[in-house]
């Protein structure tokens, strides 16, 4: 049963707010944006006052899940966000950085981060949800970047985000769209100790840029689960740590040794080793130990008599795979 204001057309995808213990704050009048960083006139603002900068801005919108799930489900397939476009906000606070200037590595120089109030569901249960968005992304129309306040005219509901969070066009999955949104800084990831490209894009090897038309859902990564931490909702956390680049190919092969991929957490596993067609017997699985291994394409493999129980593979492909006898 939905509760007053909640809405069943849009599917919560991921964190729908339950667990949290506090809850992000409810409080629509209470609310705060922190706007940082690289801009001439930092700011914190109120609802009111983002809803005032937006003037009445609404657009409906397609959204495209990373997972090519159909969340919306309403007839024409689209919802209404108002709030207040990322680039009138831009303008009001002042650009320190030339978004189209480039990196040595080719990535843009400038980058919009945006954090939550609620805690990440992968990392340090400390930390709080985090994602990123180059400068040029943000600002370019067809990615549609904007900070929501309403859904289909009505107050956004708190377990999609409520009472402000971020989101984005199709033309970009819809993970960079952050909810219960608390901050927007801006900042030159280069110039940043320890910088972190946002909660999935460092602990599930999701791409740091998400545009649709080049499928830009994960980038290859290797972790290695150290340890994992029971909370006392039952939900298992994974303390990670990441395999360096020279090394992926040595611990994949130490690990296949001992038929126990468990302790494995990676995207795109095929373009960073060559997955082997056998697999019979291999453990995925071992008590709280699962792996994660997403994005992987997994074709002619035999996993006859493997533990796959528990693991998750989030848009791997098993093209022609053997589970039995």
């Amino acid at each position: 049963m939905e509760t007053p204001g909640e809405t069943s057309f849009l599917k919560s995808v991921g964190d729908d707010g339950r667990l949290h213990d506090p809850r992000p704050l409810e409080d629509a009048a209470a609310w705060r944006l922190r706007v940082s960083g690289r801009v001439e006139r930092p700011a914190e603002l109120s609802l009111a006052d983002l809803e005032a900068l937006g003037e009445g801005y609404e657009r409906p919108q397609r959204v495209q899940c990373v997972s090519a799930a159909d969340i919306v489900q309403k007839a024409g397939g689209e919802v209404r966000f108002g709030g207040v476009p990322f680039a009138v906000l831009a303008e009001w606070v002042g650009l320190l950085d030339d978004p189209d200037e480039t990196r040595a590595d080719g990535l843009p120089a400038a980058w919009v981060e945006l954090e939550s109030r609620a805690p990440g569901t992968l990392g340090s249960p400390a930390a709080p949800h985090r994602t990123c968005l180059p400068l040029k992304d943000a600002l370019d129309p067809r990615y549609q970047l904007a900070l929501a306040t309403h859904l289909d005219g009505e107050p956004l509901p708190y377990r999609h985000g409520g009472p402000l969070r971020a989101v984005v066009g199709p033309e970009l999955f819809f993970y960079k769209a952050v909810k219960w949104l608390a901050a927007v800084r801006l900042v030159r990831p280069a110039e940043v100790p320890g910088w972190s490209w946002g909660t999935w894009e460092e602990h599930a090897g999701y791409h740091r840029r998400a545009r649709v038309a080049r499928n830009e859902r994960f980038e290859p990564k290797m972790l290695r689960i150290q340890s994992v931490r029971r909370l006392a909702d039952g939900t298992l956390v994974d303390v990670t740590e990441e395999v360096p680049e020279a090394d992926r190919a040595r611990v994949f092969e130490e690990m296949l040794r001992h038929r126990d991929l468990s302790r494995l957490v990676a995207a795109q596993l095929h373009k960073m080793v060559e997955v082997p067609k056998d697999l019979r017997g291999v453990a995925f699985r071992d008590g709280d130990f699962r792996a994660k291994i997403r994005g992987t394409s997994f074709a002619s493999v035999d996993f006859t008599g493997a533990d796959l129980s528990g693991g998750n593979f989030s848009l791997s492909k098993f093209t022609n795979a053997r589970f039995s006898d």
